[in-house]
């Protein structure tokens, strides 16, 4: 049960860390657009 709670944990924080990456991403894209 530990280590499969363990291996949640390191899931959901690997998809945060793709969220904000996924969203800086899109922001620098937006800005990209907007100065051309």
């Amino acid at each position: 049960m530990i280590p499969h709670k363990l291996n949640l944990k390191i899931y959901f924080i690997v998809i945060l860390i793709v969220n904000l990456n996924t969203t800086q991403a899109l922001v620098n894209g937006t800005g990209m657009r907007l100065k051309y």
